[in-house]
């Protein structure tokens, strides 16, 4: 294989999040590209995201070491730092390009005096902002921090009416998510309790973070007022949900239903797992105890970096189809985990695969062959089967899409009840709506969406000798 073809391999699969497999080609590849930066910067990120921070750090310098400080390649440089914890550094790489004065410029002053505030120097901060201010800049990220300032000088009236900006215009979910928090800690300070609950049930209904943490943190968000506030003990260390199902079954539609609810937290297709998969698994198969034990220590160690420790207070849900693949991995790594698992016709689960794109990986690469998705297929009804067959029925639950999808995509109270929840009152489609705006899930809040029951028949005459193997499956789940 030629270099350019390994290198375009490599860059394919770090962008479709197979890190674990892309960063040992990075190391090849550099040594026949030694000067090409975005590749040194992709393999840092991909060491990032792999939760490898030691060589992402590495790396890091030698790009800082043999850059001639071109400004777009050290703010790649700043946000791996501050990825990693490094706020001093990423600070002084901001302040080197605010300093250059190159297009960058604003942009740079406006991320010093984030950093600045975040080091609690307020006076720098306060110093970055007004040059900023004064080259003209007016993006949401420099309202965001001149909110952020106020706040510190306690002027709260501008600060409130920044943050109000960002809620309700910004196009950055993380933006709006951090707003909505700063507001609620705003009006905690007033103690105007009702609006501190109003705009915090916002962002955790955005699935934010820093919103969970605050109900820990803070005594204002009781029971009566912020039923989330209740701590569960079902969440935390080993006994959370995994949400399995074949790609196109349903698990979209069904994960953020769950995540309406405020005291879940919904990790989506997150790489935790995968990372620890990769790390502990050498066989497909059960592992031994002590590697299980590894496994999981490593597999909440990644969590509670992520969420930043507010896992204990929430039942996560951990939604990954691809480990629909891995059932007795999973099952002898987190024993008292519950397992959801979406049903759909897998002739309907065919035709959505085969004429969708997906980005390429391990699982999607059987996607283009027909005969090769049905074979998927049916190795992932087999982990079905083990699941069934091999786990205790209390940890189990499957839920029908074409049910769900007769019940106006709404969960029945089984489900909430598997889950030890009480079964939300109002209707979660509205609240789900809010959490994501990618066209798998836009339509699956739209009533047409029923039309993707049975869909096969209209590719009936074209793949009959795959329907045929698949309707075997169907039949087998009743």
């Amino acid at each position: 294989m030629n270099d350019q073809k390994f290198l375009e391999q490599t860059v394919n699969m770090a962008r479709a999040g197979e890190y674990a497999r892309a960063i040992p080609r990075f190391e090849r590849l550099i040594k026949s590209y030694p000067d090409n930066v975005p590749l040194r910067l992709l393999w840092a990120k991909s060491l990032v995201l792999n939760f490898q921070f030691d060589e992402a750090e590495l790396v890091l310098e030698h790009i800082l070491e043999g850059t001639s400080r071109d400004a777009s390649v050290m703010i790649e440089v700043a946000k791996c730092r501050e990825q990693v914890d490094q706020y001093e550094a990423a600070l002084n790489i901001w302040r080197e390009i605010a300093e250059g004065g190159s297009s960058y410029s604003q942009k740079a002053w406006v991320e010093v005096s984030r950093l600045s505030e975040r080091l609690n120097r307020v006076e720098e901060a306060q110093e970055a902002i007004f040059k900023a201010e004064v080259s003209g800049v007016s993006s949401p990220q420099y309202i965001y921090v001149r909110s952020l300032i106020n706040e510190r000088l306690g002027n709260y009236d501008e600060a409130i009416e920044g943050y109000l900006k960002i809620a309700q215009k910004a196009q950055s979910l993380e933006m709006r998510q951090s707003a909505l928090c700063r507001l609620g800690k705003i009006h905690e300070a007033r103690e105007d309790v009702d609006r501190a609950v109003k705009v915090v049930l916002e962002a955790k209904s955005l699935g934010c973070l820093e919103a969970v943490k605050m109900r820990k943190t803070s005594p204002v968000y009781g029971p009566e007022k912020f039923s989330a506030c209740v701590s569960n003990p079902s969440g935390g260390r080993e006994d959370h949900i995994m949400m399995l199902g074949f790609p196109r079954s349903g698990t979209t539609l069904v994960s953020r239903r769950l995540a309406s609810h405020c005291q879940i937290q919904l990790m989506d297709e997150s790489l935790v797992a995968s990372h620890v998969l990769n790390k502990y698994n050498a066989h497909r198969g059960k592992i031994s105890a002590i590697k299980s034990k590894e496994a999981s220590s490593e597999y909440w160690s990644c969590v509670r970096r992520l969420m930043r420790d507010t896992c204990d207070d929430v039942i996560l849900v951990d939604k990954n189809p691809a480990l629909s693949l891995w059932v007795p991995w999973f099952t002898s790594v987190f024993p008292k985990a519950k397992t959801l698992w979406v049903d759909r016709d897998p002739r309907d689960i065919f035709v959505s695969c085969f004429f969708t794109y997906f980005p390429l990986n391990g699982l999607t690469s059987y996607f283009w062959n027909a005969d090769s998705l049905v074979d998927v297929i049916e190795k992932a009804w087999r982990h079905r089967k083990y699941l069934k067959d091999n786990c205790d029925p209390h940890l189990v639950k499957f839920i029908s899409y074409e049910a769900l999808l007769e019940n106006d995509g709404k969960l029945g109270a089984d489900i909430w009840k598997f889950l030890g929840l009480e079964c939300p009152v109002e209707d979660t489609r509205e609240k789900a709506g809010k959490l994501i705006n990618s066209p798998t899930y836009a339509d699956s809040i739209k009533p047409i969406y029923r039309t993707s029951i049975s869909r096969w028949r209209k590719y009936e005459n074209h793949f009959s000798k795959q329907f045929e193997r698949l309707n075997r499956l169907r039949e087998e789940m009743g």
